[in-house]
């Protein structure tokens, strides 16, 4: 069986298919990722073959209704904010479609399976003939961004996905999903978070509570991280923890000046966070996918700062479960941000709950057992 795996250059689209893609590979399947030129790194990383859809590509740049004038503006309105993220996504379509279609049609996949926002890959799988799998990467598309994304890769393209998937793949624990997400098979979410060394701190004891601080890969590229790190590491700072952060070299060594790392401070430019979630008690982020799911995969209790696109509607799923406490950027201050990490590590109902999603999660099936499914739908024998 020969399976297609089409995805955006984002590892928080990426990332939550590798599980899958490996157990795939491991039954027997020949796999293949077709990417943007300038993602592949990432799909060798994770020790999977790829093939560049299209040449190298920055996917923020590609996406922004306003390219090119320095940092992102984040639309207030709904409706503009769909308008924004669905053109965004039709227009990485476009520059994908073409190698795309090119490519299966050289490889001939019996099934395709692409995250939630590639839309090329249900268009390939509509032209050469072969079933198409949506893979969730967490909270599901909300029905007003497809339709929105449906309709700008039409304007764009002229083509349209055509129709339903065979099947919706779900790594989001049902509690956590949008009750109305619609039909799915849910399995188990397995952390990725790209190679990286863990830190030797992870694997030794700790005398204090540990929190994680991260914002992403996202936010640090346009200079946000840096005043919104100021004040998380002076809100840290007044709590009796260890502090673990991920954060560039150029904001640790401003913090370095500015006096405000603590003696107690970790730090490293990317933290492998299903590595050192284990030897850490609750973690402050900024609502993105990946991080948010890794962490309740971990049973930690969480502090969710948005900025942009879906984290919101996680930062919303989490003060919903009880799995966290959600601070807009109006709300950000060191005395908010201090009150809300003692709060999740000092009030037991977070932990709680967060234990009671992890404990869902490990009752799910997991990637292997999605591989018959996947050969059902593609018309393989199974056994």
């Amino acid at each position: 069986m020969r399976v297609l795996i089409v995805s955006s250059p984002a590892e928080g689209h990426f990332y939550p298919m590798v599980p899958l893609s490996w157990a795939l590979r491991s039954a027997g399947a020949e796999v293949l990722v077709a990417t943007p030129a300038s993602f592949l790194c990432e799909v060798t990383g994770a020790g999977l073959p790829g093939a560049a859809n299209c040449g190298p590509l920055d996917m923020i740049e590609t996406m922004r209704p306003d390219p090119g004038t320095g940092t992102p503006r984040q639309a207030a309105d709904p409706d503009e904010i769909r308008r924004n993220t669905g053109r965004g996504f039709a227009k990485l379509a476009k520059l994908a479609l073409p190698g795309t279609l090119e490519l299966a049609r050289s490889w001939k996949p019996d099934v395709v399976i692409a995250e939630s926002l590639a839309l090329a890959g249900p268009v390939v799988a509509g032209e050469l003939g072969v079933p198409f799998l949506e893979h969730r990467w967490g909270l599901a598309i909300r029905p007003e961004l497809a339709a929105v994304s449906r309709e700008q890769m039409s304007v764009l393209t002229g083509t349209t996905p055509p129709g339903p998937p065979a099947e919706v793949l779900d790594v989001c624990p049902p509690s956590f999903q949008f009750p109305d997400a619609g039909p799915a098979t849910t399995f188990a979410y397995v952390p990725y978070n790209g190679p990286a060394e863990v830190p030797a701190w992870a694997l030794r004891s700790r005398a204090r509570r540990r929190v994680c601080l991260t914002l992403g890969t996202v936010l640090p590229r346009y200079g946000q991280v840096t005043p919104l790190m100021d004040v998380l590491i002076k809100a840290l700072a007044e709590l009796d923890v260890e502090i673990a952060v991920a954060m560039r070299e150029e904001d640790r060594e401003r913090l370095d000046r500015l006096q405000l790392l603590p003696a107690e401070v970790s730090t490293a430019a990317w933290l492998p966070l299903n590595a050192v979630l284990p030897a850490c008690d609750a973690v402050i982020h900024h609502g993105g996918s990946g991080t948010t799911m890794t962490t309740l995969a971990h049973g930690l209790p969480q502090v969710a700062l948005p900025h942009f696109a879906d984290q919101f509607a996680n930062a919303e799923r989490l003060t919903q479960t009880g799995t966290g406490i959600a601070l807009s950027p109006s709300e950000v201050d060191a005395d908010s941000v201090a009150a809300a990490v003692a709060a999740v590590l000092h009030e037991d109902r977070y932990r709680r709950a967060a234990d009671a999603v992890r404990a869902e999660i490990r009752t799910l099936p997991g990637p292997a057992d999605m591989v018959g499914v996947v050969k059902r739908i593609a018309g393989v024998a199974v056994g």
